[in-house]
C-alpha cells in the first residue's frame, strides 16, 4: 500500500476517533446536566459510573441512559455544545418530524442492546429558539409507541440562564 494511500486510512481513523469523542462528550454533558435537575427533582445523588455505547452512559443505580439529541443541522450537530442561533429557520413540523424519527429509532433500537436494567432516553434539543414552552404546544403531536419500553425525558437550555436545566418528562 502506498505511503498516501496509508495517510488517507490514517486520517480517516483520526477523523471518526475525534466524532466519537465529540459524541461521547456531548452524551456525557447531556447526562450530567440531566443529573442536576433529575437529583433535585427526586432527592437522588445518582452519579455516572460509566460512559459506554449501549446504553451510552450507566448511572449509579444501574439505569441505562441513551442520549439522542436534536440539532438545527448536520453541521451543528458534530460540533455543537450549546444551543445555536441556527435553530431560528427550524420549523415546528421539522421539529415534530425529527423528533418521531429519533423516537422511532430508539424504540427500535433500545430493546436490542440485550442491556439486564432499565433504561431512560434523553433527548437533548439543541436549537436555542425551540424551548420547554414550545414544546408543550405541540407535545400532543410527538408519537410514542405503544410498546416503547423505556422513559423518556426531553432536555431544553434555558436561555434566561443560558444552562441545560429545563426537562420534561414525556414518559
Amino acid at each position: 500500500m502506498s505511503p498516501e494511500k496509508l495517510q488517507n486510512i490514517s486520517d480517516e481513523n483520526l477523523v471518526n476517533k475525534d466524532h466519537n469523542n465529540t459524541k461521547k462528550g456531548l452524551e456525557k454533558s447531556a447526562v450530567e446536566d440531566f443529573l442536576k435537575w433529575y437529583n433535585t427533582k427526586n432527592n437522588t445523588k445518582l452519579s455516572i459510573i460509566k460512559v459506554g455505547d449501549r446504553p451510552d452512559i450507566i448511572l449509579s443505580n444501574g439505569i441505562g441512559v441513551e442520549v439522542a439529541h436534536i440539532f438545527p443541522n448536520d453541521k451543528c450537530a458534530k460540533v455543537i455544545l450549546t444551543p445555536t442561533q441556527k435553530g431560528a429557520s427550524y420549523t415546528n413540523s421539522d421539529f415534530i418530524y425529527e423528533f418521531n424519527r429519533v423516537i422511532t429509532k430508539k424504540c427500535k433500537k433500545i430493546p436490542t442492546y440485550n442491556y439486564d436494567g432499565n433504561i431512560f432516553l434523553l433527548i437533548r434539543v439543541g436549537i436555542n429558539f425551540f424551548t420547554q414552552e414550545d414544546f408543550q404546544r405541540i407535545r400532543s403531536k410527538i408519537k410514542i409507541a405503544n410498546n416503547c419500553c423505556f422513559k423518556i425525558y426531553v432536555s431544553f437550555c434555558n436561555m434566561n440562564v443560558n444552562k441545560w436545566c429545563d426537562v420534561i418528562k414525556l414518559r
